[in-house]
């Protein structure tokens, strides 16, 4: 690996993420606007060092604490801060997934590396619940395909939703928790199911989620189609 030019060991990957978070500065969460613009400048800089994505995921081999895996996705925790209200992650989308309308409990800026999903917007979470107690189900309000190196920013009160059919891979970085849990619309019940955060599960929900090592070999699979 390189970083800057002078070659680097995969230890120091933590060391280098702290300074471009440093560099970058973190950005008032609060305000989108300059979250989008320091979570940009900071995903700028992680995927212009060559050979630093690939080895901030070869750094977490035999270790895969916190990271996770879901039918048709995996999801890397790459970096988190000290307090761990800011983290970075690897999501890997395989063909066919897709999920249902859900909000967030933080804010996140999401860059597309390889592939394309379908991004649907259904507006504001007050207007989903409100619609949800009547048993209406959220209205698609904004459509858009987005394809390799498209970026985004999202802001935790909004409900959105994803489908792709094609393997796709994005790097996001998201931001200090807003709200102790999320929801998710379920058609089947017309209703919407409450969540809580990762900190709040008991052990046998996240052990059934935690990657293993054919998880994270799916994952640096991706990655070498990618050229990463």
């Amino acid at each position: 690996m390189t970083i800057g030019g002078a070659a680097a060991p995969a230890s120091d990957v933590r060391r280098h993420l702290d300074a471009i978070i440093a560099e970058s500065g973190s950005g008032d969460w609060s305000d989108s606007q300059a979250a989008q613009r320091s979570s940009s400048l900071v995903l700028d800089r992680i995927l212009g060092r060559q050979g630093f994505l690939a080895a901030s995921v070869a750094e977490l081999a035999g270790s895969l604490r916190g990271c996770e895996s879901y039918p048709y996705m995996d999801k890397l925790l790459l970096w988190r801060s000290d307090d761990g209200d800011l983290r970075l992650r690897l999501h890997v989308f395989s063909p066919g997934y897709a999920d249902r309308p859900h909000n967030h409990r933080w804010s996140f800026a999401s860059r597309l590396l390889g592939g394309a999903y379908l991004h649907t917007l259904y507006g504001d979470e007050h207007e989903v619940l409100d619609n949800a107690q009547r048993g209406t189900a959220p209205r698609a309000r904004f459509i858009h395909e987005l394809a390799t190196g498209a970026a985004y920013f999202l802001h935790h009160s909004q409900v959105h939703s994803l489908s792709t059919e094609t393997e796709t891979v994005s790097l996001v970085l998201r931001g200090p928790s807003r709200k102790d849990d999320y929801f998710t619309w379920e058609e089947a019940s017309r209703r919407v199911v409450w969540s809580s955060g990762a900190a709040r599960e008991d052990a046998a929900d996240s052990a059934s989620k935690a990657m293993d090592d054919a998880g994270y070999a799916r994952v640096l699979g991706a990655l070498d189609r990618l050229g990463f």
